[in-house]
């Protein structure tokens, strides 16, 4: 029988040694992809509708399939990083068909869960803001979701299960809202595109988006490049959306600032290149 708690311990030491050694402090959120180049680790974005991931251990890379949502491909990059850490085989994770019983499996998705949100990172979201875990409302978790770069769900599976901050009798009632009507409350219209809610808590942070998706920011936050335009500023908040490739910055009052890079929508190549603008965009 598989002991998931002792193999969530040594997930959680695993992922905060990794940022140890990349010298990312344990309260920040951090991108896969991103940690991946760090360590010289390719990683593909590919379509492949029925792929999850897969880790090759010789020569290292990572392909991640680019037809899961966004929040999930990053989840998924992180799942593929902890076989790597663990020197576990190449392995191929296949969508639906994932043994959740492999132990290997469920060390590789504690991983990744505990290094996108460790403890100290979510306790720190919390607190900054002078938010209850208990008391969350569902905006407040999708926006929780956002800043750690996963989807609205794994957010909250991670915080009740893995750190419990969330007792699951709550999380189940949070799990109830569907982030499409949530998202439809901050933009005003009903869209299947994500909308990515920022506030001065998410300063120094980076957030990633691709072109299409919405970035709602505080009335007050200007806005410096081209990747994102207006789209309504008649509200309490700005609702942006990403129209090209490329790196926008929004600036909070008090000149705090986060940077939102912007990918091509369903980009398939070298992930490191996703958010590049195209030499035609000038």
């Amino acid at each position: 029988m598989v002991d998931r708690r002792d193999l969530g311990r040594n997930a959680a030491k695993a992922a905060l040694r990794l940022r140890m050694r990349l010298r990312v402090p344990s309260a920040s959120p951090l991108c896969p992809f991103d940690v991946a180049d760090q360590l010289g680790i390719d990683v593909w974005l590919r379509s492949e509708t029925s792929l999850e991931g897969i880790y090759v251990k010789d020569p290292t890379s990572i392909i991640v399939s680019n037809c899961r949502p966004p929040g999930r491909r990053r989840y998924n990059c992180a799942h593929e990083l902890g076989h790597h850490e663990f020197n576990h085989g190449t392995r191929v994770d296949l969508l639906d068909s994932v043994n959740r019983d492999d132990p290997e499996e469920v060390l590789a998705d504690s991983f990744a869960g505990h290094l996108m949100m460790p403890v100290g990172a979510v306790r720190q979201a919390f607190t900054d803001r002078q938010w209850q875990p208990d008391r969350l409302e569902p905006l407040q978790a999708l926006q929780l979701a956002h800043q750690f770069g996963v989807g609205y769900t794994t957010f909250l599976a991670h915080a009740s299960l893995a750190l419990g901050l969330v007792s699951p009798r709550h999380a189940n009632l949070l799990k109830r809202e569907k982030p499409i009507d949530l998202r439809s409350q901050v933009i005003g219209f009903r869209s299947s595109q994500p909308a990515y809610l920022l506030d001065a808590q998410c300063a120094s942070k980076t957030i990633d988006v691709e072109v299409g998706d919405f970035v709602v920011v505080p009335k007050d936050c200007i806005t410096e490049g081209v990747a994102l335009q207006p789209l309504d500023e008649r509200s309490a908040r700005r609702v942006l959306v990403a129209r090209k490739p490329g790196v926008a910055r929004v600036v909070y009052s008090g000149e705090n600032a986060s940077f939102v890079r912007v990918a091509r929508a369903g980009f398939a190549g070298l992930a490191r290149f996703r958010h590049l603008e195209e030499e035609n965009d000038g």
